[in-house]
This record gives structure tokens, sequence and C-alpha cells, in this order.
């Protein structure tokens, strides 16, 4: 975990340059496990597990790109571009 003062919780994914292995990296703020639990990604009988607490870290990630993904992935097909949308259409 990190500490309050520090960066966002964040879950990132290297990706290595011949695309076969991927390395999760999460930054979880102390204050952010309760969410977790009370969101439901966390047990409460593992809110001291890091491992678990960054397992929920990535399951939340996993979820928002998910629905990225989904929302784009039709246009990626078509071959339409994403260039000159601004962040509120995207």
């Amino acid at each position: 975990m990190i500490s309050e003062e520090d960066a966002e919780t964040s879950a990132s994914v290297f990706i290595s340059d011949d695309l076969k292995t991927v390395r999760p990296v999460t930054k979880v703020k102390p204050s952010v496990v309760n969410k977790m639990v009370e969101l439901g990604y966390l047990p409460y009988n593992k809110r001291d597990d890091e491992f678990a607490i960054n397992l929920a870290a990535m399951m939340i990630a996993y979820e928002g790109l998910e629905q990225l993904i989904f929302t784009f992935e039709e246009s990626l097909r078509d071959g339409v571009s994403m260039e000159g949308q601004d962040d509120e259409e995207a």
C-alpha cells in the first residue's frame, strides 16, 4: 500500500515488447480499503492482506477497462478513427 500523501490509487499493466507478458502494478491508499470492502471487492477478513487488496484493485481496473473496450471495440473493428474526439466524447 501507499501512504495517503502519495499518488492516487491506481492499477497499471506493463506490456513486454514481444506482447507476450504483462506485469500488473497497483498502488492503493489505505483509505480506499474500507470502500473496497463496502462495495464488495474485498472480503472484510482480507482487509489487512496486501495481496488481496492489490487483487481487488486489479478487479476494479478490469471492470473499468472492460467498459471502455466494450464502448470502443466496434469502432476499432470498423476502422473508425478516434482522432479529433475530445475527452467528453471518448
